[in-house]
């Protein structure tokens, strides 16, 4: 003979699951990602072009994977989809990859090559290692903040 569950089982269960759902989002480690961007300047000037790359600061105790990256135009840089809340380490490359031709590098690669109209900047800045610019992504970020200055 076989015996249906009881209603109260399905609620049970049914709150069990619930439940469940609830804790696992309750634990979840995914930080919130808020909008990151600034005016970027050489000695005071507006950086053509280049790349700004927020690398997590592990230091500071940023232990993200995965590090968000912006491109300059005009000495504003904008990363697309937001940076995770936490300290970073930021880099900046006005390196461009040269056009594809047959010609290499004795190691095989093609040698990187500044961008046409990006000024000389302090070789710091291409390393997490050992770049001096460290920012801490918060929520509701004054205007300014994200703002970065570089040397040549």
């Amino acid at each position: 003979m076989y015996l249906a569950p009881s209603p109260s089982w399905r609620r049970r269960f049914a709150l069990l699951i619930l439940s469940s759902l609830l804790l696992a989002a309750g634990c979840s480690k995914a930080k919130k990602s808020v909008p990151v961007s600034g005016n970027i300047s050489v000695e005071g000037k507006p950086l053509p072009s280049g790349v700004v790359t927020f690398s997590p600061d592990e230091s500071k105790g940023n232990t993200e994977k995965g590090a968000p990256v912006g491109t300059v135009t005009d000495g504003r840089y904008e990363v697309k989809g937001g940076v995770p809340l936490g300290w970073y380490k930021v880099t900046v490359n006005t390196m461009m990859p040269p056009p594809a031709t047959d010609t290499m590098s004795p190691g095989g690669k093609p040698p990187a090559m500044p961008s046409a109209n990006a000024p000389r900047i302090n070789q710091k800045y291409l390393t997490p290692a050992s770049t001096d610019l460290s920012v801490e992504v918060v929520e509701n970020a004054a205007p300014d903040r994200y703002d970065l200055k570089l040397t040549r």
